[in-house]
């Protein structure tokens, strides 16, 4: 399976779990990971498997209750809300992929 996005939990791997849990429910093709791997080689893997976004949450993103996405083919990091999140990768991704037909 081709994934949209990889969700890579410091330390925040019951919230990440939740949050992968709500995408797969809107049709985003999540995955997270789950090995324990250092921040460079979560966003490595991500990049060889050509996963186009990955979400970064550690304990300050939840406490500001926002997470990093990072773009993977520019570079670029954003962050976003909780709860706008799944609503932003919905446009990102093209809304016509999660159209209901």
């Amino acid at each position: 399976m081709i994934y949209d996005l990889y969700v890579i939990p410091l330390g925040t791997e019951k919230a990440c779990l939740k949050l992968v849990t709500e995408l797969r429910s809107h049709g985003v093709k999540a995955d997270m990971g789950m090995s324990g791997r250092k921040l460079k080689k979560a966003l490595d893997f991500a990049n060889k498997q050509g996963i186009p976004y990955v979400i970064i949450i550690g304990e300050d993103e939840l406490k500001a209750m926002a997470v990093k996405l990072k773009e993977m083919s520019t570079g670029s990091e954003y962050e976003v809300g909780l709860d706008e999140i799944v609503e932003r990768l919905v446009v990102l991704l093209g809304e016509n992929r999660f159209a209901k037909k």
